[in-house]
């Protein structure tokens, strides 16, 4: 017969192979070792949660700091008299399409024209 004897189970074990002692003092220190890893784990995951935590609440109050102009309506009423002769419409009545059209193609080309300028 070999070395090796028989388990309850049916499946050989080495008759070198011993059980393991828990309570060495060899094993109380790998054990205690194992439960300082993992707290420390444990921990640097809360901790990285945390961080994660107060970058999110630092970019939503960035965002609603920037932002919150935009939720107000600002209104401004301002009165402008505009001169018929100046703008070269009629001096009575409801000035036509035609003359708003006019108005509007010399607006457009006094504007190209300044534009050209500043060029």
């Amino acid at each position: 017969m070999t070395d090796a004897a028989m388990a309850a189970s049916g499946a050989v074990v080495p008759a070198s192979r011993t059980g393991t002692d828990w309570t060495s003092p060899a094993m109380r220190a790998r054990i205690a070792k194992r439960y300082r890893s993992e707290r420390l784990f444990r921990a640097l995951g809360i901790a990285a949660l945390a961080i994660a935590g107060g970058f999110l609440l630092f970019l939503l109050v960035t965002i609603v700091r920037d932002g919150w102009n935009s939720f107000r309506q600002t209104e401004v009423r301002v009165e402008v008299a505009f001169d018929r002769a100046l703008l070269g419409l009629p001096a009575e009545g409801t000035p036509s399409r035609e003359d708003l059209e006019v108005l509007l193609r010399d607006d457009v080309s006094r504007a190209d024209l300044a534009f050209r300028v500043v060029d």
